[in-house]
């Protein structure tokens, strides 16, 4: 289970360097790429919550692990 989590949290920490790295945006944007991110994700976490209550949290635990 560590290992399953800790694959999400590696992109966070290199996230702002590597867009500026490939110059795909300057620091002053890069500097919002996590909050993007977080952002990005939070129509999924409402999503996943739902299905959750539908098929049962180990259930939907197991697909998302899978995946």
């Amino acid at each position: 289970m560590f290992f399953g989590y800790i694959r999400f949290f590696c992109p966070i920490f290199y996230i702002q360097s590597y867009g500026i790295e490939k110059n795909l945006m300057g620091e002053n944007l890069a500097f919002y790429l996590v909050a993007m991110l977080n952002a990005a994700s939070m129509p999924d976490r409402i999503i996943l919550g739902l299905l959750g209550q539908f098929l049962g949290l180990l259930n939907l635990f197991l697909i998302s692990t899978m995946l």
